[in-house]
């Protein structure tokens, strides 16, 4: 979806990443993310594998939560 691409910013919004099985070629070779942005409180490290993410954008990748009670 995503690899090769010049995306830099990916917002989740509500989206339960917990969820989250595998997403085999969105972010694959994204390697211009630098942010996500999501209303959830945490992202783990799992999460993170699971989508595929390069280890050389996760090194450098902001995530902001947005979070609000």
């Amino acid at each position: 979806m995503f690899s090769y691409s010049g995306i830099r910013e990916v917002y989740f919004g509500d989206m339960a990443l917990n969820n989250i099985v595998a997403c085999y070629s969105v972010f694959e070779c994204a390697s211009k993310l630098t942010k996500i942005v999501t209303k959830l409180p945490n992202i783990s490290s799992k999460q993170l594998n699971l989508m595929f993410i390069p280890q050389y954008a996760k090194d450098n990748l902001e995530i902001v939560c947005n979070y609000k009670q």
